[in-house]
């Protein structure tokens, strides 16, 4: 091989080598574009999903009804202000956490505490809603109103990881005297 031959050889893998250096510059530039576009694309679901977030929280905040979260150990993980208000709880740092029966039992009395826990044993493991009525006393004894109890258990990975709940008060009996 002569030296024109050898130039001409190495002339031409240069301009290959050159082809593939744009190719990948190329290839950076297109990855670097869809990255851009990627985080474009999360930044926006990421705003929806804060205002998701967002309007869920106003809802539950403002909501009227006593919804609130056990875990799935029958622990309160979240309430409504109604639900506080219904008991007198001045603020939820004072039940959060603690067990829902212990809750049933100093604000509706030790009948209902096992009423309830008889209930969840029964229900611990179901797949559908359930209800159970207690009976709150407003006031020594004068004033009662009857509460219908729904649990509705929650599932994560076909697993009970809690219950979202609702205390709904009947509003044919509520606030009358005890015997009407």
């Amino acid at each position: 091989m002569d030296e024109k031959e050898n130039t001409t050889a190495l002339e031409l893998k240069i301009k290959k080598l050159e082809r593939e250096i744009e190719n990948i510059t190329e290839s950076m530039k297109i990855s670097e574009r869809v990255s851009q576009a990627k985080l474009r694309f999360m930044a926006v679901l990421q705003e929806e999903k804060s205002q998701q977030e967002k309007f869920l929280h106003m809802l539950l905040e403002n909501s009227i009804d006593m919804l609130f979260l056990l875990d799935g150990d029958f622990h309160i993980a979240y309430c409504t202000k109604a639900f506080l208000d219904v008991f007198k709880i001045p603020h939820f740092d004072m039940i959060r956490g603690r067990d829902f029966i212990v809750i049933i039992d100093q604000y509706m009395g030790e009948k209902n505490a096992n009423r309830l826990n008889g209930f969840l044993k029964e229900h611990k493991n179901a797949s559908k809603p359930n209800e159970l009525e207690l009976i709150h006393n407003l006031s020594e004894g004068k004033k009662s109103r009857i509460f219908h109890l729904t649990m509705t258990p929650m599932f994560e990975a076909e697993k009970i990881y809690g219950y979202a709940s609702m205390l709904k008060s009947r509003p044919d009996v509520r606030d009358k005297p005890l015997g009407q």
